[in-house]
């Protein structure tokens, strides 16, 4: 290993999660080399994960992906072929070191929309790390991750104005807006539910809350999904620091820690505790598929309503 690829290692080690890692094309040859030798160090450390399921993953839709921006920052939009007035909105938040275009690649909703009319807005982060691409991006979640928690990037700011640009374009039924997200971007998606009244609900997976803070009254009443891999060394349920990602300094926030504060807020919380899943959502959605007989996306869409068709 050469002083250099040991250098980016170090670096990146101290700034962030890896949130999520599918295969997408790589923004350069530094890149390449430091996923490559994490990848080492990762099975190394026992730290693999089984593919999973692909089923009704890595599927996209009929519609049309519009690139939109609030300032410097952007987000991917999808509108079904037969949109209609006053349809759901989904918003989507990557893990670490993704981006909107890698988790509209894989997530697999976008076929579910074009069935039941609702849109989906797949948000960029900024970038997580000081050494790789802009592409490798995260999110300031609190307690976590990376260059944005390190710059206390507000992405509350950036989500709340990329909606209300969305909403303002769109016929969108304010009242069916709702969040998902993976690992830091499932943490993202507990602080806006913490932070703005704008979503009615979430389906969370690989993540807890990464703020201090005893309750979250705008969550009152709003129905919550969080599904967690009981096998995840990543980001552990039960918190502490991670067994095989890369951000060792961050102490996580335990699923428990999380359950209490939604439940102190009257919140409708679900949590599923998935016994054989991992980190990645192929074995996520293995699972899911595996005891209840539905995908992850699936799961999402049925969770928050969003199969029901309008009148």
């Amino acid at each position: 290993m050469t002083q250099k690829i040991k250098a980016i290692i170090l670096l990146a080690a101290g700034f962030f999660s890896l949130g999520c890692q599918q295969a997408f094309s790589m923004d350069s040859s530094t890149d390449s080399r430091f996923l490559e030798k994490f990848a080492e160090r990762r099975a190394a450390v026992g730290g693999n994960e089984d593919e999973g399921s692909h089923k009704d993953l890595y599927v996209r839709g009929a519609g049309s992906s519009i690139s939109g921006a609030v300032g410097d920052r952007s987000y991917e939009l999808y509108v079904p072929p037969h949109a209609v007035s006053n349809m759901p909105l989904l918003v989507v938040l990557h893990g670490g070191m993704g981006n909107a275009k890698q988790i509209q690649e894989y997530i697999g909703l976008e076929p579910y929309a074009d069935k039941y009319g609702f849109l989906i807005a797949y948000m960029n982060g900024s970038p997580v790390t000081k050494v790789l691409s802009a592409k490798r991006a995260g999110w300031n979640a609190g307690d976590c991750c990376g260059q944005p928690q390190e710059k206390n990037v507000n992405d509350v700011a950036f989500i709340s104005n990329a909606i209300k640009q969305i909403t303002s374009k769109y016929n969108i039924d304010i009242q069916r807006i709702y969040g998902t997200g993976h690992s830091n971007g499932a943490m993202m998606t507990y602080r806006m539910l913490c932070e703005t009244n704008l979503y009615q609900g979430a389906a969370i997976y690989s993540g807890t809350l990464a703020i201090d803070i005893d309750r979250c009254p705008m969550a009152a009443g709003k129905p919550i999904l969080a599904l967690h891999g009981a096998k995840d060394k990543n980001l552990p349920p039960e918190g502490g620091h991670t067994k095989s990602g890369l951000n060792k300094k961050t102490n996580y926030r335990s699923q428990d820690y999380t359950i209490s504060v939604f439940k102190n807020s009257g919140a409708n919380y679900t949590h599923i505790m998935l016994p054989n899943a991992a980190h990645k959502p192929e074995t996520i959605n293995a699972d899911l598929l595996a005891i209840e007989g539905v995908s992850l996306p699936q799961k999402i869409v049925s969770f928050l309503h969003l199969d029901n068709m309008p009148d």
